[in-house]
């Protein structure tokens, strides 16, 4: 059940920071990668 727990997390984390991208990158469409790895 950890292992479950644990990959859970890590797709919610990964999807929040996926719409988080997404969201920032259609505001602005350049430099979105030098703004986007910073956060990581």
């Amino acid at each position: 059940m950890d292992y479950l727990v644990a990959t859970g997390i890590l797709v919610a984390v990964l999807a929040c920071c996926a719409v988080f991208a997404v969201r920032r990158a259609r505001r602005k469409k350049k430099e979105t990668f030098q703004d986007i790895y910073p956060l990581f």
